[in-house]
């Protein structure tokens, strides 16, 4: 058996953190944590590893370091020193990406980012003047359509939260970040369509296909079929540009409404990659023009970020 994990953590420690015993213990569980992702990285067999797309972007007490896996997985001595360095620093600043592959017997979640988030939820509140720490992640064996789980542990607007951040409905789209769909963002399936409206539906499919890739479209005796599997928005105005091609190409659609148990006919899951994330938006699209909006953002107070 076998899992795929999509994974960012986000750490961050200020200088007074020195003075913690809890968030020096945090340190060296990433320094491990680190050391067991790039072992893993160069053991290639057959090909493949099981932890890929490794990117880390690491300042310690000032010092920045940043590492993007290349083909052979070899990691630069600037790295390594500053993976040597991680425990005794002061201040962190840690962004953190990765696929990982997860087989049976492998203990690594529960040494690294699980684990991690086990200790925390047990650490004194004071530790979290000085620490934060955030965690997305999201497996293939979910059948929820959402873009993964957001932890953050951490002040947010001066309040303490610790574990999953719940997605609360907003008024209006973000006016930040780099948005990407995990799962197909629109799946509609042989959906009829309105007398006279073919091409119109031909021009908004392809209008959304410019902000995907690898997608599947067929219209096909007024039966239309398409697939948005990898779209990818930056800012408001791609995302308020998604929306509206949406909301025109379901006005035109006449699908079997028995299908759909509530009033949305969609609902597009996103993550935002930017430095401002790990966040998730939803955007539910109902046939009539409805929407509604729901995200789930990081907001902690250390990282500085626009939320």
């Amino acid at each position: 058996m076998s899992v795929y994990y999509e994974i960012r953590e986000r750490l961050v420690c200020n200088p007074e953190s020195r003075e913690c015993f809890e968030v020096n213990e945090v340190k060296r569980g990433m320094q491990y944590q680190l050391s067991q992702l790039f072992a893993r990285q160069l053991c290639i067999s057959d090909g493949s590893a099981c932890v890929n797309r490794l990117h880390l972007q690491l300042e310690l007490d000032g010092q920045a370091v940043t590492y993007a896996a290349g083909r052979d997985g070899m990691i630069p001595l600037e790295v390594q020193a500053a993976l040597s360095a991680l425990a005794d620093a002061g201040s962190v600043d840690l962004d953190l990406r990765y696929d990982f592959i997860w087989h049976d017997g492998d203990d690594y979640m529960e040494d690294g980012p699980l684990g991690l988030a086990d200790y925390l939820d047990e650490c004194p509140d004071d530790v979290f003047d000085c620490l934060s720490y955030a965690l997305h992640n999201d497996a293939d064996c979910s059948s929820d359509s959402a873009a993964g789980i957001l932890c953050v542990y951490g002040k947010r607007g001066g309040v303490l939260h610790r574990g999953i951040v719940q997605a609360e409905e907003i008024s209006e789209l973000p006016p930040f970040g780099e948005w990407r769909a995990l799962k197909t963002a629109l799946l509609i399936e042989e959906a009829g369509i309105k007398e006279g409206k073919e091409a119109r539906v031909r021009e908004i499919c392809a209008s959304l296909m410019a902000l995907s890739v690898y997608d599947d479209f067929q219209l096909d005796q007024g039966l239309l079929t398409f697939n948005l599997n990898n779209l990818r928005l930056k800012g408001q105005d791609q995302l308020r540009t998604y929306v509206s091609f949406a909301q025109e190409l379901f006005s035109l659609l006449e699908p079997d409404t028995d299908d759909y148990l509530t009033p949305f006919f969609m609902k597009t899951s996103l993550l935002d990659d930017s430095e401002n994330g790990p966040n998730i938006l939803n955007i539910d699209l109902g046939l009539d023009g409805r929407l509604a909006l729901s995200a789930a953002y990081m907001k902690l107070d250390m990282l500085n970020i626009e939320s």
